[in-house]
């Protein structure tokens, strides 16, 4: 078991805290050739040169939460306010600075999730139900409109996949790996837990062994 530290949107993140969201995908580098496999002499996969792909995470590993937030700007372990609550409360932030999700430190995660199973995958195989998982909503029928519509990070259409499209290339389109290119990627399931990681990690007998599912 390891713990690593990952980033998310705001809007994925109250997804998460909402429990609209239990899957992640994320892009696999190097970027395998001609397809995958199963490296059965070394364990985990390889592409079909045999060239070896590390593993981002696994079953059981911890990945906690960086996002973007307030917090003292002096770097002191201060009150911290997270983007993802919306506009921090009336209170005298003038000696605090918001940070991006990058720049989080360990101490000021408030999120942990546990891997329950990890499958890499071509991004274009992602399904219906995949794209639920990763926070797609269905939000019924609009007033006046025949269809039911769905919603994800501020895209609404008649079904998922051009919301999750248009809100993956959002991220990604600009370093090569948009919609279009279907990349292969980490499809991530992960169970929430609300502690910081170092609180988690000295609970972590709390947590159900999940088996691993690496394919």
């Amino acid at each position: 078991m390891r713990d690593h530290p990952i980033l998310f949107t705001p809007e994925n993140v109250r997804a998460i805290l909402d429990g609209r969201k239990n899957q992640t995908r994320r892009v696999v580098r190097p970027q395998p050739h001609a397809g995958v496999r199963r490296d059965v002499f070394r364990g985990g996969i390889e592409d079909r040169h045999g060239r070896k792909i590390p593993i981002w995470c696994r079953p059981d590993d911890l990945l906690w939460v960086r996002e973007s937030h307030v917090r003292p700007k002096d770097g002191s372990k201060g009150p911290v306010w997270y983007t993802a609550d919306g506009d921090p409360p009336d209170t005298d932030w003038r000696f605090n600075k918001r940070y991006p999700s990058i720049h989080m430190p360990r101490w000021a995660s408030r999120l942990t999730l546990v891997v329950e199973e990890v499958r890499v995958q071509r991004l274009q195989e992602t399904s219906h139900e995949d794209m639920l998982a990763e926070g797609v909503v269905d939000v019924g029928r609009l007033p006046g409109e025949p269809w039911a519509h769905y919603e994800y990070a501020g895209y609404h259409d008649v079904v998922p996949l051009p919301c999750f499209a248009k809100a993956w290339d959002d991220l990604n389109a600009d370093r090569g790996y948009g919609w279009d290119s279907n990349p292969w990627v980490w499809a991530i399931t992960f169970r929430p837990v609300e502690v910081n990681i170092d609180i988690a990690l000295q609970e972590i007998d709390r947590f159900t062994v999940t088996e691993e599912a690496t394919s």
